[in-house]
């Protein structure tokens, strides 16, 4: 149980939990003359009785009313932070945060501290974060500067720098296609043209949705997406995993196949809403097409299917009430679907809808019993 505590705004000022209750323990709130949040922390009742509403609403809330203040969050608006190293610069600050600092022990000496540069746009452009556990490591001040380049007429980040000019620098470039949809991500040290990586690769369907996402400048892995006629989600890559069934056919050693040396997935599913949901066209055939479930025509899951390449194919079968709230989930195994007791869920509720049991079922047997 949560108590929470409001000032002469109507806004949450203090909250105390159960567990802080025992050692006269709150987490409290402070707001600017504009309702901004300026400072979040957890500190301990001088008194026994709990915050009185003119006690939250008072100026000087919450020295007034707490002791021990520690893991305070602070929240600066529009003043520059004046502890920046020299030549990093704080610009286009009216009405955005400027910095944000972080003290766990409630020392006064914040341990991280997050400082921000805007464009015109009120995009990031710089970010300066700085780490106490860092300073003084190999030199280094504890300070750390990540650069951001936008697109001047999507506003999406193109190029993310970490420490430019540094021994630690890092940069992360996006690629977009026509339709401003990522299409690759690549890294490099250094920036020149021969150290880029390709981290990642995005391919898409005619209609938009992303179709096939190929991971690693040498692929390691290729997962593909496959969708239902009204765009739900219907399974990645199959049913269950087989370089015959894939539909990127990775792994399989034919001449014809493209994806013919992509290691072989390591994960599939598939999602059944109802029977007959999904038809393929062409000659795929990676989706199971089961159809002894009880099928639901509202969005709500009736059945899935998961595959990895450490565990044996589970299929998870969903039941719900006449509200659409989840009662059951029973569980088969293997390629034959056979049932088996582990991992069955239960659950009950009241006629408010609150969940007033549950009952999971572990591979040896029960492993939560809540009510």
């Amino acid at each position: 149980m949560v108590r929470t505590f409001y000032d002469y705004a109507l806004r949450p000022a203090a909250s105390q939990d159960a567990r802080q209750a025992d050692s006269s323990l709150y987490s409290y709130l402070r707001y600017d003359y504009k309702g901004r949040l300026v400072e979040s922390g957890v500190g301990r009742n001088q008194t026994a009785t709990p915050p009185t509403t003119q006690e939250l609403s008072h100026p000087s809330h919450p020295q007034n009313w707490l002791t021990q203040p520690r893991e305070r969050v602070r929240v600066v608006y529009e003043r520059p932070l004046s502890q920046l190293p020299p030549g990093w610069i704080q610009r286009n600050l009216r009405g955005r945060i400027s910095y944000q600092e972080r003290d766990e022990d409630g020392n006064g000496q914040p341990e991280q501290r997050y400082a921000y540069d805007y464009d015109a746009l009120g995009n990031v452009r710089s970010l300066y974060i700085y780490t106490e556990a860092l300073r003084g490591y190999n030199g280094s001040s504890g300070w750390k500067r990540v650069e951001y380049v936008y697109d001047r007429i999507s506003g999406k980040v193109d190029t993310l720098i970490y420490q430019r000019g540094e021994v630690d620098q890092w940069i992360h470039a996006n690629r977009y296609d026509g339709l401003r949809r990522l299409v690759e991500v690549s890294t490099s040290r250094s920036g020149w043209p021969t150290s880029w990586r390709r981290e990642a690769f995005y391919r898409y369907y005619l209609h938009g949705p992303l179709a096939r996402t190929e991971l690693g400048h040498w692929p390691v892995q290729g997962m593909d997406y496959i969708y239902t006629l009204n765009g739900w989600i219907k399974g990645l890559n199959s049913y269950r995993l087989s370089d015959t069934l894939d539909a990127g056919r990775d792994g399989y050693r034919a001449l014809h196949n493209r994806h013919r040396w992509m290691p072989s997935d390591v994960l599939a599913y598939e999602v059944l809403y109802y029977p007959g949901d999904y038809r393929p066209i062409g000659g795929y055939q990676g989706m199971s097409n089961f159809r002894n479930f009880a099928g639901l025509y509202n969005g709500n899951i009736g059945m899935s299917y998961i595959h990895q390449d450490t565990l044996s194919l589970l299929a998870r079968q969903y039941r719900y009430d006449a509200l659409q709230r989840l009662r059951q989930v029973r569980v088969r195994e293997g390629i034959d679907l056979t049932p088996i007791p582990a991992y069955q869920e239960h659950f009950t509720y009241d006629k408010d809808g609150n969940i007033t049991s549950v009952l999971r079922y572990a591979q040896e047997g029960v492993m939560d019993s809540l009510r």
